[in-house]
């Protein structure tokens, strides 16, 4: 599979539905974690269209499913964004990445990636719109947050980090670093 922000994909494509799988694991709980602290939430439900692979089923031997491997949302301007990706680079993470200013994040893969989770650990309180439309007094509604974010990729707080069921958002390395076992 190759990487997700590649030029040419769109969200109909085999690569956007590994994601979306990914997002949307039902097989373990999850946890949330923001500025270091983790905590189990509930799973997002999974649309019937997307097909999962179960352990011991005929794609995957009882005890043999692999990994998924993570996934770095980020953007190429953003300094602390590639200081992030620098890091874990340098510690030998491997991982896919998503620039996503070449690709940007639709609303429906927003709403994956947020699943359950409460929408405002996803805002950026460093954005002008945030800023602008005095959101650290009055929260959006979730519909209203995911449909901002799709449409102003700066108001999605960054880096993301996706690894198996945890969703790691801001930059918190060292917190990424004992997600990904290299701690």
């Amino acid at each position: 599979m190759g990487r997700l922000g590649r030029r040419g994909t769109t969200p109909d494509t085999p690569e956007v539905a590994v994601a979306a799988r990914r997002f949307t694991e039902i097989d373990r709980p999850r946890d949330f974690c923001f500025r270091g602290r983790a905590r189990p939430i509930p799973t997002p439900h999974r649309p019937d269209d997307i097909p999962l692979r179960r352990a011991g089923s005929a794609q995957y031997p009882a005890g043999m499913r692999p990994a998924p491997t993570p996934l770095l949302l980020w953007k190429k301007s953003c300094d602390t964004c590639r200081r992030f990706k620098a890091g874990l680079e340098a510690a030998g993470a491997v991982f896919e990445d998503r620039e996503i200013n070449a690709r940007p994040l639709t609303a429906a893969e927003i709403d994956v990636l947020i699943g359950e989770d409460p929408h405002e650990g996803f805002l950026n309180p460093r954005n002008e719109l945030y800023r602008e439309r005095g959101m650290s007094k009055v929260k959006p509604a979730r519909a209203e947050a995911i449909a901002l974010i799709a449409g102003h990729n700066n108001l999605l707080r960054r880096p993301v980090l996706v690894v198996g069921d945890t969703v790691l958002a801001g930059n918190d390395l060292p917190l990424a670093l004992k997600r990904l076992g290299l701690s």
